[in-house]
């Protein structure tokens, strides 16, 4: 078997598990992501005024409801989110197209496929070395033993940040320059 056809076996397999369990779980973080690509895909609105009650993860403008994430994530699921829906393959829910459908959709896309990417991009560099471990192992057991693992299938941005961070050998958080770092529930 070829070098090309080796990764692209190794990778479609780490990817079926990461996407082995997709978090489909109404929760604030992930919903508010969704409901601004569900916003943008239903009303061609940033504003997340119609699947407002769902979260609290929002900010309330001029008396509208917008997301308080990052809004990479969602930006990158709405064309896919929109594909699907142009070809007919969504069938909207109780909350329009705000469904679990594009919960694991954003959590394939933005937590699977980034972890995936990365055991991937391990595994290459470490296969022509001479190792006690076979280099799949190597490669893929910090990260699916790891917390990266358990976000991989959550629409939120912590997977690929984490996987990013974690491949240049800084610390994960989210400001790695000063001494003072905010995490969320801790007060200074």
């Amino acid at each position: 078997m070829s070098r090309r056809a080796q990764s692209i076996v190794f990778f479609l397999l780490v990817l079926g598990l990461c996407n082995w369990h997709l978090d489909r779980g109404f929760n604030a973080n992930t919903l508010s992501r969704a409901a601004m690509v569900a916003a943008v895909v239903e009303h061609g609105t940033l504003r997340i005024d119609a699947y407002h009650h769902l979260t609290d993860d929002k900010a309330l403008v001029d008396g509208h409801y917008y997301s308080e994430k990052a809004p990479l994530p969602a930006l990158l699921v709405i064309p896919f989110w929109w594909t699907a829906k142009t070809l007919g393959l969504i069938t909207p829910g109780p909350h329009g197209l705000l469904t679990e459908d594009l919960l694991a959709l954003g959590g394939s896309l933005c937590g699977s496929l980034p972890l995936a990417l990365m055991i991937l991009f391990v595994w290459t560099r470490l296969r022509d070395r001479t190792t006690v471990w076979p280099p799949a192992t190597m490669a893929t057991l910090p990260f699916l033993g790891s917390f990266l693992f358990v976000y991989s299938g959550s629409f939120t941005g912590t997977s690929s940040q984490h996987s990013s961070s974690s491949m240049r050998g800084t610390n994960a958080g989210p400001n790695t320059t000063s001494r003072a770092v905010c995490w969320p529930g801790r007060r200074y």
